[in-house]
């Protein structure tokens, strides 16, 4: 599914590589929840094949912030 023709379509998501993506995060964040890691899996190698690696690095730290925050006001903190 293609949202705007000028956007093209990330390539399928190698499956080797959301493994080894999964345990990176897991092993840089122990405390992110297993779920967490592995909703982010596909959106990291989207990003990576669509946006320039400054752009793809900088929408990755926006979202991790927003993540802690979310997790944080869930844990009451």
């Amino acid at each position: 599914m293609t949202a705007h023709r000028w956007i093209p379509e990330a390539p399928a998501p190698d499956g080797a590589w959301m493994r080894g993506f999964t345990s990176r995060l897991l092993e840089m964040r122990p405390d992110l929840p297993v779920f967490t890691a592995r909703h982010m899996a596909p959106q990291a190698f989207a990003a990576m094949h669509l946006l320039s690696p400054a752009e793809a690095a900088e929408l990755w730290d926006e979202r991790m912030l927003a993540t802690n925050r979310a997790w944080r006001g869930l844990a009451g903190r």
